[in-house]
């Protein structure tokens, strides 16, 4: 008897060695890869410490079931014991929010203000988006700077007492412009949007559960705001079908590693224009990497280029119903790409804690 509880013990421990190795060869895995970075590839072979170190760090991301158990542990630790795997760049927030709090994005940084520009450094920025001005206004172009600002902003009701209990000052790299931009009666049009969003929390989330971006509604106010700073009347709510839509969001969902978790859905808004003639088709632009909106029928017919995050992409189809030509440029600032693309307005929009 005793013989065969170890002949058994030894057949476990032996596919528990071996299946995950097969499963590396054969490439074998329940669930794709869903977190938001490219796993180590495979290197060539040498004799060295330095292939030895590769391979490890290679066998380790891409051994077999690696995504599946992954998967299972995200799932199983998020929805029983209400907390991360991964707490140096996602924690868990009131009512299943998720929270980023990378380090190499700043996020947390940017919320707690441990980041905050010295003196020197806050005047080397104001200086930089003076020279920006003057080099716009020799182009006879306009120029709007649009700081979006991170989720944590908008809902701190929803954090996690880590990040409360970390609070050094709330006076972020967006706050300290916006506050220099006034001191100075500064000509720079500079709009930090979290008292606009703030102003229109309701009942209706203005940010995506668990994503770091703001969903349609709240990417709707902006564009109200960034038109009123324009000068431009924009368009009501009442101009728009809105319906409410099941979504699975993305990011941060997937840096925990959990995939295909039709629990992490949520009900979200879509704004489709009741105008259909005014509606923008895309139109191959004279940039590689730009995309350009044509509007035949818009009222303005001037030219806007818009230098976007990956916040901008949510504003395309509500500016786009205003200008004859609409280009987003998925970079920052670029003085060449101005005189490439001369058009009338720039927009410099970018995520706070990109600061």
């Amino acid at each position: 008897m005793k013989e065969i509880q170890k002949n058994i013990y030894f057949t476990i421990f032996l596919v528990i060695l071996l299946v995950p190795s097969l499963g590396l060869i054969l490439k074998l895995d329940f669930n794709e890869n869903c977190e938001n970075r490219a796993l180590a590839e495979k290197p060539k072979f040498e004799i060295s410490d330095q292939y030895f170190k590769e391979f490890e760090v290679y066998f380790k991301e891409r051994i077999g079931f690696r995504n599946t158990l992954s998967h299972l542990n995200s799932s199983l630790k998020f929805n029983f014991l209400n907390s991360s795997v991964k707490p140096t760049e996602v924690l868990i927030g009131k009512n299943g929010f998720l929270i980023y709090t990378s380090k190499k994005d700043e996020e947390m940084a940017s919320y707690i203000g441990s980041n905050s520009w010295t003196p020197s450094e806050l005047e080397s920025q104001y200086q930089m988006h003076f020279q920006r001005k003057q080099f716009l206004d020799s182009m006879k172009a306009d120029y709007l700077i649009v700081v979006c600002p991170n989720k944590n902003q908008i809902y701190p009701e929803y954090l996690p007492w880590q990040m409360k209990m970390q609070t050094i000052k709330n006076d972020s790299r967006a706050q300290q412009l916006n506050d220099l931009f006034k001191r100075k009666n500064s000509t720079i049009s500079y709009l930090y949007l979290k008292d606009a969003l703030l102003s229109k929390k309701g009942k209706d989330l203005m940010y995506f559960k668990h994503d770091t971006h703001w969903n349609k509604l709240g990417a709707f106010y902006a564009y109200q705001k960034i038109m009123d700073e324009l000068g431009i009347k924009p368009f009501e709510i009442s101009d728009f079908l809105v319906t409410k839509k099941s979504k699975s969001t993305a990011d941060l969902k997937n840096l925990l590693g959990i995939c295909n978790d039709y629990n992490l859905t949520e009900s979200v808004p879509d704004f489709v224009f009741s105008n259909s003639s005014m509606k923008a088709t895309e139109v191959k632009c004279n940039h590689n990497s730009a995309i350009q909106l044509k509007n035949e029928n818009a009222k303005d017919k001037r030219t806007i280029l818009v230098f976007q995050d990956s916040f901008g992409t949510a504003l395309t189809h509500f500016i786009s119903l205003h200008f004859k030509n609409t280009i987003f440029v998925p970079s920052d600032y670029n003085e060449n790409d101005i005189k490439q693309l001369k058009p009338d307005i720039v927009i410099a929009e970018k995520v706070e804690r990109h600061l």
